[in-house]
């Protein structure tokens, strides 16, 4: 289900398909706050779209900081799927607790008995090597939806403003997007339009860009999109698609979520209780279905 469409069912269910009470900037904020809300309650097997893996980092005194993988970590050391030795072995998990246990000769980490533990938001790994290099399996935090156009090709970029996309249907209202923060996909800044004009698409920002705008995409950050007609997207430079990165089971729970949200903005506490009761029901029914694989070793069911 692509962002429109959740927008739209997420409308419908609100009986507000105007989008009277609750513009498509609200709606996409809590599609957001959901999408985030929705994760604990399912087993991570569910949570595969959100699996990333980076290789080869070093661990420089057997450290590695969270905050320098390329994603953000969703639920600290618990998205931690794996740690490897690139090129070698898996690391076995510890807790801090253990390690008053791997002061012993024969527990301790080796390159045949690699050991990694998280605390205070970093990796610390030791086989022996000052500075193993590592490779990191964890579960990102999912990207956040917004709504993108193109910048149009024109003839002297300047770093103030930039020309919308014909294609894209923008408003031909003078203003209609003053107030918006934006956002440069290429030149990952941020920015306030002070001026718009209707004839010609041209955005004027403030504070200037770093270079000139030219080949960008431009994110909406803040804004009613009420006039827009532009292709809602995931914000995520490595996964530019149409689509909520979530496992398709979990798009109908993400929508209660979502909803109950709504309803309590809206001090409906009784609709709200539904749709919260609706997104658990869905939850426990997935995790009670899934079976989880024999281990090696393990009494088959034919035995």
């Amino acid at each position: 289900m692509n962002v429109a469409e959740m927008i739209n069912s997420l409308s419908v269910r609100l009986q507000d398909a105007a989008q009277v009470n609750f513009t498509d900037a609200l709606l996409e904020q809590a599609l957001n706050n959901a999408q985030k809300t929705a994760l604990p309650t399912v087993l991570k097997e569910y949570l595969t779209e959100l699996q990333w893996i980076q290789a080869s980092l070093t661990a420089t005194g057997g450290e590695y900081a969270l905050s320098s993988l390329t994603y953000p970590v969703y639920g600290g050391a618990q998205g931690i799927v794996a740690v490897k030795i690139a090129g070698g072995d898996w690391c076995l998990d510890i807790t801090q607790y253990d390690l008053k246990k791997i002061e012993n000769m024969w527990l301790s980490g080796s390159i045949n008995n690699p050991l990694y533990y998280v605390f205070q938001s970093k990796i610390y790994v030791t086989n022996g090597q000052t500075n193993p290099s590592i490779d990191v399996y964890y579960l990102k935090v999912p990207a956040e939806v917004r709504y993108k156009y193109d910048i149009s090709e024109i003839t002297i970029p300047v770093t103030t403003g930039f020309v919308g996309d014909d294609s894209q249907n923008l408003s031909s209202a003078d203003d209609a997007y003053n107030g918006a923060v934006i956002k440069s996909t290429k030149q990952d800044s941020f920015h306030v339009v002070t001026a718009y004009s209707g004839v010609d698409r041209t955005f004027t920002v403030e504070p200037a860009a770093a270079v000139e705008f030219g080949d960008d995409e431009i994110y909406f950050i803040t804004n009613d999109f009420d006039t827009l007609s532009i292709g809602p997207v995931i914000d995520d430079a490595a996964m530019d698609v149409e689509t909520c990165q979530l496992n398709n089971a979990l798009h109908v729970m993400t929508l209660d979520l979502a909803e109950a949200e709504c309803w309590s903005i809206d001090a409906q506490p009784e609709r709200q209780k539904a749709a919260e009761v609706r997104a658990a029901v869905i939850a426990k029914a997935l995790n009670e279905r899934y079976k989880r694989a024999a281990g090696i070793g393990t009494k088959g069911t034919n035995q």
